[in-house]
């Protein structure tokens, strides 16, 4: 069975070296950076599961009319995305 808060500890726990190994995230990230360069009629994001923060920071910078709203499952990315 899927233990949900076992999940969000471990993320916890890896929350300060989390970006070092996210080679996926950090590519889709960059793909859905590059498909909304162009659309500035955005009015608003919702970051699911945003990890440390790094996407959700890019998406507020590129998109500074839009509300911009982060969520994860593990407080411990929380943390590390509201410290960064």
């Amino acid at each position: 069975p899927y233990d949900k808060h076992a999940v969000a500890d471990s993320f916890s726990r890896a929350a300060a070296g989390y970006d070092d190994v996210a080679a996926v995230q950090r590519t889709v990230g960059d793909w859905l950076l590059k498909s909304i360069r162009y659309q500035q009629d955005v009015a608003g994001v919702l970051d699911v599961g945003c990890g440390s923060g790094t996407l959700t920071a890019e998406l507020a910078a590129r998109l500074p009319l839009a509300e911009i709203n982060a969520i994860d499952i593990a407080e411990g990315m929380l943390q590390q995305a509201v410290d960064t």
